[in-house]
C-alpha cells in the first residue's frame, strides 16, 4: 500500500496528467478494499499464452516500475523514461491484441 501510495504522489507531483494519476489511484482503492494484512497475488490469467515460459520467468515489469517511479522521485526523468519505456515495450504485443480485437 505504501509503494502505491508514493507512486501516486510521485506522478502527481511530476506533472503527469490527471487521467494518468487517476489510474494508479483507482489500482490503490482497489487496493484498499482488501483487509489490511492481505496477501494479495497478482496473476497474469489468460495473457499468460501471449508470452513464452522464459519471459515470464524473467519479467523485470515490477522492477522497471519501481525503478522509473524512484527515478521521478529523484528528478531524473531520462532514467523515469527508460525504464518505463522497458516495461511498455515488453507488454506492447499483449496490449496491441487487446485493441485488435
Amino acid at each position: 500500500m505504501s509503494r502505491l501510495e508514493r507512486a501516486v504522489t510521485v506522478i502527481e507531483e511530476s506533472g503527469f496528467d490527471e487521467s494518468i494519476v487517476e489510474q494508479v489511484r483507482d489500482v490503490l482503492r482497489w487496493m484498499e478494499s482488501f483487509p489490511e494484512g492481505s496477501l494479495v497475488e497478482l496473476d497474469y490469467g489468460g495473457v499468460a499464452r501471449l508470452f513464452a515460459d522464459a519471459e515470464l520467468a524473467l519479467d523485470e515489469t515490477a522492477a522497471d516500475i519501481a525503478a522509473s517511479i524512484e527515478a521521478l522521485e529523484n528528478d531524473d526523468f531520462d532514467k523515469a523514461g527508460t525504464h518505463y519505456a522497458a516495461a511498455a515495450a515488453r507488454w506492447a504485443p499483449a496490449q496491441a491484441l487487446t485493441y485488435a480485437n
